[in-house]
């Protein structure tokens, strides 16, 4: 965590903030990811599969599996854009992008 701005701008879907599908832009300190955490019978799983470093930007691609708690499988896939900051080499932006209909799904049938 040393790599991350403690200010860092964290955008997750989109901007605007939705919870149905937990987008929206969040301080790295809020627990955003919190609300779906609760709907799974076990601990999310990631697996990383790619990471591609362009200039100052990371690009991260990532799968994540565990248990609804109504028995069904959550099986979702991430891809992360990080921007580092020049100065410091500490990322300053996040970009999350996900299957927000699955979380959708997982908010409401659990």
């Amino acid at each position: 965590m040393n790599a991350i701005d403690l200010n860092v701008k964290r955008v997750i879907v989109d901007p605007v903030n939705d919870p149905s599908i937990s987008s929206g832009t969040y301080e790295w300190t809020e627990k955003a990811s919190i609300p779906n955490a609760v709907k799974l019978q076990d601990t999310l799983v990631i697996k990383f599969s790619a990471t591609e470093v362009i200039g100052l930007k990371a690009f991260v691609e990532a799968s994540a599996s565990a248990t609804q708690k109504n028995g069904r499988p959550y099986n979702n896939r991430y891809a992360w854009i990080m921007v580092f900051s020049k100065e410091t080499n500490k990322a300053v932006e996040m970009r999350e992008y996900m299957n927000s209909v699955l979380v959708k799904e997982l908010m409401e049938t659990n």
